[in-house]
């Protein structure tokens, strides 16, 4: 029964070994049933097999030129990768599969090139990098083709995004590609006209967020540089002006004249290398004049002042990294000490500009802010907002907790926890004992006179006496 089981399986394996020799599947499967029926030449069979495959590989491999070569190749290494899947034959074809992905190409070898890059895939083999984008780049080329014409600035941007790669990988210029070069430069010529367009009903300050789309979608599809001189002029003429009314209000924001000096250089407006210098030095200077200020004496307008220089010398880089330090670091010294309520003022100014300062601030500072800023959240509410109590009393315990001055803000928001604390009891002495026990404790919470406290609580020894007469009935 063994020699039969062998043999039976023996004469399996020869017959798929000749009859499908490109089918791995049997033959994985033909294998598989020869080792369980412990066949006693499998040795032999997969040496000789081996070596057929090792000389189809090795014909193949000098065959690569062509695709259906490619189909050979990759077909003998699927094959060899079953018996040898690290051998010293499969590395040396999977290496020549990659060589003659190496190219040169044009675009008459992109289909080849497409059908290869599957091959390889197939096979395992390492793709250039170089073109292992390509029939993905090629997809979305085809579809943005398809696509009805659009100029809005979000389609532009992802058809600039694809043209973007494909010219950093290479891409042959494809009759679909250059007609969706030439749509781009359309769609972005129309969104600067439409930029001029907006100008006039839009204010110098507010113009940045219509013109940096447009002008960086114009540069990237190279629809700039083939413009219209009488369109260059205007918007290079537009960048100008924008950015000296931002050169004018710098201080409010540093990073939209940074934004409006970058747009100026995108499009080579005369004199923004000697303007950005001449600015680089006005701000070292107001750095330096408000951390002098700091250092004699900190106040409420100099730390803010301080904040703002630090700000914009961060964005537009106009100082040395050790001045930034040493800015910052009389911007925390000031933060540093004993305050008192009469600085509170100055202890807010100098919170709301550590950010855009990029300074750290003290634990202590920290916490009083946070707790301010509590209190503030819960008077917002209304009156008759049944949680405002419970949010104002825990907010004012913790400014006791972390030790906040007593200002006169947070005396005017201790008054108000007290009058709706006894409104609380009022309205309570007419409810049941619950609602009289929770006004109480708030009461006791948002620190209610002791007189007004055992009003309360006589009010529930009433309700009290009252329910258990009632049970006892």
């Amino acid at each position: 029964a063994i020699q039969q089981r062998q043999a039976v399986a023996e004469r399996y394996l020869e017959n798929v070994l000749d009859s499908f020799p490109d089918d791995y599947v049997q033959l994985q499967r033909a294998f598989e049933i020869a080792e369980i029926a412990d066949v006693e030449n499998l040795t032999d069979f997969k040496e000789d097999y081996a070596m057929s495959l090792y000389e189809r590989v090795s014909f193949a491999q000098e065959n690569t030129s062509s695709l259906e070569g490619l189909q050979e190749l990759s077909l003998a290494i699927m094959l060899v990768q079953k018996l040898v899947p690290n051998g010293p034959v499969l590395k040396a074809a999977r290496a020549a599969f990659t060589e003659a992905l190496q190219g040169p190409f044009t675009a008459a070898d992109l289909p080849f090139v497409q059908e290869a890059i599957k091959l390889a895939t197939a096979a395992r083999a390492q793709i250039p990098a170089s073109i292992a984008r390509w029939p993905d780049l090629i997809e979305q080329i085809d579809k943005f083709v398809a696509q009805d014409a659009s100029n809005d600035a979000k389609t532009l941007f992802d058809i600039t995004k694809v043209l973007k790669e494909a010219d950093e990988k290479g891409l042959p210029l494809t009759e679909a590609l250059s007609s969706l070069k030439i749509r781009a430069k359309s769609a972005a010529i129309s969104l600067l006209e439409g930029a001029l367009e907006q100008e006039k009903s839009t204010s110098l300050h507010d113009m940045l967020p219509h013109m940096t789309g447009p002008i960086n979608l114009a540069l990237a599809t190279g629809a700039f540089e083939t413009a219209s001189a009488n369109l260059k002029t205007s918007m290079q003429t537009l960048a100008s002006r924008v950015l000296e009314k931002h050169l004018a209000g710098h201080c409010n924001d540093g990073g939209s004249l940074n934004q409006a000096f970058a747009l100026a250089e995108k499009l080579n407006v005369t004199g923004v290398a000697a303007k950005r210098t001449a600015f680089q030095t006005k701000v070292a200077t107001e750095l330096s004049q408000a951390k002098a200020a700091v250092d004699k004496g900190a106040t409420s307008l100099n730390i803010e002042e301080l904040g703002r220089a630090l700000y914009v010398a961060h964005k537009m880089t106009a100082v040395s990294s050790d001045v930034l330090k040493a800015a910052r670091k009389s911007y925390e010294t000031a933060l540093t000490g004993t305050f008192g309520a009469s600085d509170m003022p100055f202890l807010e100014s100098a919170w709301a500009h550590a950010g855009n300062a990029r300074v750290t601030v003290p634990a202590q500072v920290k916490s009083w802010m946070e707790a301010l800023d509590g209190v503030r959240t819960a008077l917002k509410l209304k009156d008759e907002d049944s949680v405002k109590l419970q949010r104002l009393t825990k907010a004012l315990e913790q400014c006791t907790k972390v030790g906040l001055p007593d200002t006169a803000e947070i005396s005017k928001a201790r008054a108000k926890a007290k009058t709706l604390a006894s409104d609380a009891v009022s309205q309570a002495s007419e409810e049941s004992t619950p609602i009289v026990t929770q006004a109480v404790a708030a009461a006791v919470g948002a620190g209610l006179s002791e007189s007004d406290i055992l009003s309360g609580q006589a009010v529930l020894s009433s309700s009290e006496s009252s329910s258990s007469s009632t049970s006892s009935k």
